[in-house]
């Protein structure tokens, strides 16, 4: 018996159908299965039903995943009853939100935290620097914005101590803040526009000449001009939008000046573009003018202070109008004066706001230059040095002797509401000076603060004394003046620098210990080498440190008695004397001086 695995049919050849493999009669199911391979359809569907139960699966995982949390799972009504064999589940309470969390850990933190400082209320608007550096602050809470300078208070407790480009350091109690310069600053507040009253100040090599002197800006289109108190033009230029350009006139000469306003504009750093009326030895970039609007709240305070002094003006140029046509004679009274030099509407009476002090029993003591000798023929015989003092000393004997440097005070005007008094004396000098804090002339002992306003006033004389010195020295072979009857007016315009603030109007405050000197020659003599500005310029510009050439006369009074000292490379100290610098470069030079 074979195998039906085995077996094999034959082809049919006489029928004429394909040929292939044919049932057998009598085959079983499993027997055909054994023969045959499934049909590619039957493949498919089975494909399919697997698919799809995959599918099923997944759909109910999906469906069935429980919507809570693990930790609150969500249980049927079947089973509310507790197993037997486990301990009862407790409620929870329901898990918070993440911003809750981050709520509760700010308002619970593991170490209380440091109290945030009080914020300065200051924004930066600008800054300026230069030999004086100045910034530009806003209050944020008021609004004012004010210039400030280094050392400076801002408010209460707050000083200014760093000025940077874009960027200020603030001190308060101690504690260093920087403001930096931002759009926000920048924006907050508009430009006030320069129309207004300005202070100008001169600035020397850093040392700053402040004569006191208010001009206004008019300011329209594109055109400035600038006038003084007495309304005249001082100068005139152009503004093309910061850029500052203003021309003005000194004698013969046309002097032009440009700076850049700050944001705010309000405040302006202007330096010569070439020449300056300080002479040629004078280097254009050592010198610099620097504008400061005034503020509103002291603009009524300020013009109060000049008309006060246009009125005491014109009382003054009616006096010495007087005596000039009166063979150097003053009125005995001022009324005198009416109706030819003074008209009656000129407050010259005392009444509930001024008091008013004349004396008349002077002669003018002005020189007349038109008697003057000449100088270039003035014992042309005698060395420089010498024909420089003996020059000085027949112009004081020609006009007076000290009644030159020193004249007497024939009217005294004193005000209130703010407090000022001005003096006039014979030389026709005009002095101003506005009381702080209720002090008058004739309080015995002043405070501090008026002491410290009296030494700053008096370092400003001393500098503007040190620029007419060299400018002299610049155009007499390096000499220095031989007196100063015999500068004026040449370099000395206004004669009342001579008196220190502390001193009475008139009086000649300030010992002058070289005058007619060759000032390299003093310091080769000093230093042994008569080559000493050719070998070895430090040690001369050391040696020069020391030596004191202007120095006042009597002291400071206050808790640390001294006087403020010029030397010959030009700076200038206050000296106490209880001090070495006192002991070792001052005393000496004063044996033998008075």
């Amino acid at each position: 018996m074979t195998e039906r695995g085995n077996e094999q049919t034959s082809p049919r050849e006489n029928d004429g159908e394909p040929h292939g493999e044919q049932p057998v009669v009598g085959d079983t199911p499993a027997d055909l299965a054994e023969h045959h391979e499934p049909p590619r359809a039957f493949l498919a569907v089975a494909i399919g039903v697997i698919l799809l139960l995959v599918i099923a699966i997944l759909s109910t995982f999906y469906f069935l995943r429980p919507t809570q949390s693990p930790a609150t799972p969500t249980v049927s009504a079947g089973e509310l009853e507790p197993s037997p064999d486990l301990p009862p589940v407790p409620d929870l309470p329901p898990e918070p939100a993440a911003e809750a969390i981050d709520d509760q850990a700010e308002a619970s933190p593991t170490s209380a935290p440091e109290p945030e400082p009080e914020p300065l209320d200051l924004a930066l608007a600008g800054t300026v620097l230069g030999g004086s550096p100045a910034a530009v602050l806003r209050d944020t809470v008021t609004g004012q914005q004010k210039v400030y300078r280094v050392g400076d208070v801002v408010k209460e407790g707050v000083t200014l101590t760093e000025v940077y480009e874009k960027e200020v350091v603030l001190d308060r109690d101690g504690e260093s803040f920087r403001l930096t310069l931002g759009p926000f600053s920048m924006e907050a507040q508009p430009p006030r526009g320069i129309d207004g009253l300005w202070k100008v100040v001169l600035a020397m090599d850093g040392s700053v000449e402040d004569y006191g002197d208010l001009l206004t800006f008019h300011q329209d289109g594109d055109r400035v001009e600038v006038t003084d108190e007495h309304g005249e033009t001082f100068a005139s230029g152009t503004l093309d939008e910061r850029e500052l350009m203003l021309q003005f006139k000194e004698g013969d000469g046309l002097f032009v000046l440009r700076g850049e306003l700050a944001w705010s504009q309000d405040y302006v750093v202007m330096k010569f573009d070439g020449a300056t009326p300080y002479g040629d030895g004078v280097d254009p970039e050592s010198l610099e003018l620097r504008f400061t609007k005034v503020p509103e709240d002291e603009e009524a305070i300020l013009a109060t202070l000049r008309e006060r002094k246009q009125e005491v003006e014109q009382i003054r140029n009616a006096l010495m109008a007087y005596a000039r046509d009166h063979e150097g004679l003053f009125p005995a009274t001022l009324d005198m004066l009416m109706p030819g030099e003074l008209s009656r509407s000129t407050p010259y009476t005392t009444n509930e706001e001024r008091r008013v002090t004349y004396d008349g029993q002077h002669r003018i003591a002005v020189p007349n230059l038109a008697e003057a000798p000449r100088f270039d023929t003035f014992r042309q015989y005698l060395p420089l040095g010498e024909r420089l003092t003996a020059y000085d000393e027949v112009l004081r004997t020609q006009h007076g002797g000290d009644e030159w440097l020193e004249p007497a005070t024939i009217l005294t005007i004193e005000y209130t509401g703010p407090s000022v008094t001005y003096t006039v004396t014979a030389r026709g000098d005009l002095h101003e000076q506005v009381h702080q804090d209720g002090w008058r002339a004739n309080d015995t002992v002043p405070d501090e603060g008026t002491i410290n306003a009296w030494i700053t006033q008096d370092q400003k004389n001393l500098q503007q004394l040190r620029i007419i010195m060299q400018m002299f020295q610049n155009e007499n072979e390096n000499y220095t003046p031989g007196g100063w009857v015999s500068v004026y007016p040449e370099y000395m315009t206004d004669p009342s620098v001579l008196t220190s603030p502390k001193d009475e109007p008139g009086t000649n405050s300030y010992l002058y210990l070289y005058p007619g000197t060759q000032v390299h020659d003093l310091i080769a003599q000093r230093a042994g080498d008569p080559d000493i500005w050719q070998n070895d310029r430090a040690t001369a510009d050391a040696i020069a440190s020391e030596i004191p050439i202007l120095l006042n006369r009597t002291d400071f009074p206050g808790l640390e008695p001294g006087r403020n000292v010029l030397y010959l490379d030009w700076h200038v100290s206050y000296v106490p004397k209880d001090s070495d610098e006192w002991r070792t470069y001052v005393e000496p030079h004063l044996r033998g001086k008075q």
